[in-house]
């Protein structure tokens, strides 16, 4: 019986443990988004309240995912550009992604990503880093 316990309770430590292996997720999509393929602006993740410069854009909605577990702040990344990109924006505003503290014991620290949908309707031939923003490529380099 004490076997049987110890390799139950081994089993569980290992399937924790496998869990808390993270790796870094670069979508395999190429999210350019202006129309005639214009590569001028792709999708930007911009941590200030505004675009920097003369660029027309509207406020679309506030989106915050985050995952269940501990890991790696990619994939909330990722996860975070899916759903802009569903709700009609090709930019985040105020865009934050770290850990964040939770109150159950497998939720104590995990990756969350927040930030304001918009969408740029004229970028004026600026790139993503002229508004003072980051490619998705780019986000993924620093974590």
């Amino acid at each position: 019986m004490k076997k049987i316990t110890a390799l139950i309770i081994m089993t569980f430590v290992a399937i924790i443990l496998s869990a808390c292996s993270g790796t870094n997720y670069i979508p395999e999509k190429d999210y350019a988004y202006t129309e005639g393929n214009d590569r001028s602006l792709e999708f930007c993740f911009i941590k200030d309240e505004l675009p920097q410069g003369n660029v027309e854009y509207s406020m679309l909605k506030n989106v915050k995912v985050g995952s269940n577990f501990y890991g790696s702040t990619g994939k909330v990344v990722a996860k975070l550009m899916k759903e802009s990109i569903a709700k009609g924006g090709n930019a985040v505003v105020n865009f934050y992604a770290g850990q964040r503290f939770g109150f159950w014991p497998w939720r104590l620290v995990r990756p969350v990503a927040r930030g304001c949908v918009i969408k740029i309707t004229n970028a004026n031939g600026l790139t993503c880093e002229e508004i003072g923003g980051k490619t998705i490529q780019q986000v993924l380099e620093i974590e």
